[in-house]
């Protein structure tokens, strides 16, 4: 049986040699008629294309404000400290989520897709979040905090790759998710060295509620810890520091509200 890619080259020589070649006479065939197609040229039409298939994914949109602490920890002390920490408490951003949401509904109908190697293990799952890699370009978090006492901090973070886990999924979530992330942030002060530019990657370690209100809307809330190579605060970014005075922890609380919309693709 030939293939696609033979047939395709097939049919343009044997048109070439028809045209070369000028057919047999025929005696018993009237002038004007077609020889009748024999079953090895019936064969070597071109496969037709599948049709492709839609699948409805929801869309997890998800916004609130944050309030993020810059310092570091004093273990000694058991509490949070350094410059920036100490001038004001508390700076003020936005926590950002944006993934696909496929519950388990949605992964039993699309079964066939899924590699036989994972397949038991995925439709165990009461749900799996996945998010492309090109979102990795939108910040997950911004902070937004101009001059309130003596310090103001503009700056993103943004999420690179991270895996997390649910030990609780029904009726609430709590979630448990570990990042690698990197951080941008622009810190200016009338009381402490600046300006600082603080530029690093960091890992990241966070814990969330999740409390659905309807099967489109939910509400969460936690707190994420981000730990950076230290950088002295009004140093260089080659500058690393030590103890309190650097910087090196972000510690942030979060509200996010969560709008999840259907978003069709083709496959």
């Amino acid at each position: 049986m030939f293939t696609i890619l033979t047939r395709f080259l097939l049919i343009p020589l044997s048109l070439l040699l028809a045209l070369a070649i000028p057919p047999a006479a025929d005696a018993q065939q009237r002038p004007g008629t077609r020889p009748p197609r024999t079953r090895q040229q019936s064969q070597r039409r071109p496969a037709r294309q599948q049709p492709k298939q839609e699948i409805t994914v929801p869309i997890n949109i998800g916004v609130g404000p944050s309030f993020n602490t810059l310092g570091a920890i004093d273990f000694g002390n058991l509490r949070l400290a350094g410059p920036v920490y100490d001038d004001q408490t508390f700076h003020y951003g936005l926590n950002i989520s944006l993934y696909a949401v496929l519950d388990q509904q949605l992964l039993r109908e699309n079964r066939r897709h899924i590699p036989r190697q994972y397949r038991s293990q995925v439709l165990r799952m009461d749900e799996l979040r996945f998010k492309p890699a090109i979102l990795s370009l939108i910040p997950t978090s911004l902070l937004i905090s101009p001059k309130t006492n003596n310090t103001g901090v503009y700056g993103a973070t943004w999420t690179l790759l991270g895996i997390g886990l649910s030990p609780i999924s029904n009726p609430v979530r709590l979630g448990i998710d570990g990042n690698i992330v990197a951080t941008y942030a622009y810190i200016y002060s009338d009381t402490i060295s600046s300006p600082t530019h603080f530029l690093r990657p960091g890992a990241e370690i966070s814990l969330d509620l999740e409390i659905p209100i309807t099967k489109q809307f939910l509400l969460s809330f936690g707190w994420a810890s981000q730990f950076y190579i230290p950088q002295q605060i009004g140093g260089s970014l080659l500058e690393t520091g030590s103890g309190n005075d650097a910087l090196w922890h972000i510690g942030q609380a979060f509200l996010q509200l969560h709008f999840r919309a259907p978003y069709t693709t083709s496959f």
